[in-house]
């Protein structure tokens, strides 16, 4: 938590809204929302395996930007996914240590170069067990559906442009 905390402290700085109360104005805001997305754009960047710690707080970081952008500018055919998100987010929140997986093997689709090991979402059941109360069952099964095992990198690169197509 001392890692995100660090980094929205050095973003919320570089804006000038470090250590004092304001009034949050619409030009604040506006500044804030897009320093938010640039942590998030960085986050996603830097996910990359083999080593399961950097990859994890990175996809960490990027769940607690997207998650404090909100929902807002979310497509509502994608908005199960924005809840699915909120699982390994609130788990990590709330204690679980590792909110992904690194897999072996050759990577789909094939680019170049060829990559043999991603940074995937981890099983559904690990994550619940750090949770104070469980998710909504339709977040829980879109989670399963659609996250678990899967790829990191493609569903942070979708939830960026949700969000860079709102600003």
């Amino acid at each position: 938590m001392a890692f995100h905390r660090a980094r929205t402290h050095a973003y919320l700085t570089q804006a000038g809204l470090s250590g004092t109360v304001r009034t949050v104005t619409d030009e604040a805001a506006i500044e804030g929302r897009h320093l938010a997305i640039a942590g998030l754009r960085e986050a996603v960047a830097a996910i990359a395996p083999p080593d399961l710690v950097p990859a994890t707080l990175r996809t960490s970081e990027a769940l607690f930007w997207a998650s404090a952008l909100g929902d807002l500018t979310v497509p509502a055919e994608r908005h199960h996914l924005y809840r699915a998100l909120q699982i390994p987010r609130n788990a990590v929140a709330h204690g679980a240590a590792i909110c992904v997986g690194v897999q072996n093997g050759l990577v789909w689709p094939v680019t170049s170069p060829m990559k043999w090991t991603d940074v995937v979402w981890a099983p559904l059941d690990p994550l619940l067990a750090t949770l104070d109360r469980p998710p909504r069952a339709s977040s829980a099964e879109s989670y399963q559906r659609e996250l678990a095992g899967r790829s990191v990198v493609p569903v942070l690169a979708d939830v960026l442009a949700w969000y860079d197509k709102g600003s």
